[in-house]
């Protein structure tokens, strides 16, 4: 840079005491702001490092840096748009499941909210996400959503910065998710069921609702699997199940109770690959909103019963794990479960279990003694 240049600067700067800017050596016309030094353009155009600096100073003086700095203007509602349309890519090629895609689609709702998508990529603070993680830890959601939700929410914006959106971003202490531990203490109590509730509520419910009850503590589904299995999965001369998990695509099987024969009979007949859970209106359900649906309807089903908070139609899965475990065979649990086994040799080398139909009716006598005779 000519030195002359930079005392030319200096001796305007003097003439003009009001000018918010400092000649810089380099050349440029600078400023420090938050302990930090900004530049705003060539010596030789004050007034376009003028302008500069009322566009950008708000920003500055925030704690933020401007839209220029921040990969030409993106923000981070553009990374969740572009995040998302990757998801839908794929999950068409099969590389991820539907759920997976809810959970990003819930963080992406959160930060929208929160204010947080209209920011510049770059443009956050560790202030930004403490106060999301405080409006988190003192909404209603469960430790396990919070979990999952502030996991998809840094997923979104890792893959923002491998993308080149953004830069790495300083989310501070407080933005952490809670740990699995946390998580599986505080769900203890809330995810099982009293065979009683069960009983009543397989005695109350009617049609797909008493189906997916059945599917539920019988084979250890969620909602969700509920509404996809189609007539084709079942064998009823077994009988049995071998329907893939449909979080994981998993697979899975299960012996299946003659009380979850009999509602698999009762269901309106369909062809083989339509699922076997209707609405009242004979429809399907989507995947959308049918899972929600069913849930909504159980929880109806059991208000004014004495159960613990939280216990939902899905707790009928948790239920099963919890009696099941007393049989001491965790490979058929697995199956059932839809569980990957643990460990990479046995995911590997295990290729099937032995006496398969003879080990997976173990585990379904022992839950439905336990369920119907108290056993």
């Amino acid at each position: 840079m000519n030195e002359d240049q930079v005392q030319n600067a200096r001796a305007w700067k003097k003439t003009h005491e009001n000018f918010p800017l400092t000649p810089h050596p380099n050349g440029q016309w600078a400023k420090k702001v938050l302990g930090k030094t900004w530049y705003f353009g060539k010596l030789e155009d004050p007034q376009a490092a003028l302008r500069q600096w009322l566009e950008e100073k708000d920003y500055l003086l925030a704690g933020l840096k401007p839209p220029a700095y921040c990969c030409d203007g993106t923000t981070i509602g553009d990374i969740i748009i572009n995040h998302l349309n990757d998801v839908d890519d794929r999950i068409a090629s099969g590389v991820l499941s539907w759920f997976t895609r809810r959970q990003y689609v819930s963080a992406g709702s959160l930060l929208r909210s929160a204010g947080l998508a209209a920011l510049p990529a770059n443009g956050t603070t560790p202030v930004h996400w403490t106060a999301l993680a405080s409006a988190l830890e003192h909404s209603d959601r469960s430790l396990r959503t919070r979990r999952n939700i502030i996991m998809a929410t840094k997923a979104i914006m890792n893959w923002g910065k491998l993308m080149g959106m953004c830069g790495e971003i300083q989310y501070g202490p407080r933005f952490n998710a809670p740990t699995q531990k946390a998580v599986l203490s505080a769900g203890v109590t809330a995810r099982f069921l009293d065979r009683e509730i069960i009983l009543y509520a397989i005695n109350q419910a009617k049609d797909s609702l008493r189906l997916a009850i059945l599917l539920g503590i019988n084979c250890a589904f969620q909602p969700s699997d509920s509404i996809m299995i189609t007539r084709k999965a079942f064998d009823l001369d077994v009988p049995c199940h071998d329907f893939p998990r449909v979080k994981t695509g998993q697979r899975r099987r299960a012996i299946l109770w003659p009380e979850t024969v009999a509602a698999i009979n009762s269901a309106p007949n369909g062809s083989d690959t339509t699922p076997i859970l209707l609405r009242s209106d004979g429809q399907i359900y989507t995947m959308k909103s049918g899972a929600r649906s069913l849930a909504a309807s159980f929880s109806k089903l059991l208000d004014g019963l004495n159960r613990a908070p939280g216990v939902n139609l899905g707790s009928l899965r948790h239920t099963w794990a919890t009696i099941a475990d007393q049989v001491p065979d965790q490979s058929a649990i697995d199956l059932v479960m839809g569980h990957t086994p643990q460990g990479l040799q046995k995911r590997v080398y295990r290729q099937h279990i032995m006496n398969e139909l003879e080990r997976l009716r173990r585990l379904s006598d022992t839950v439905r003694q336990w369920l119907f005779y108290g056993k």
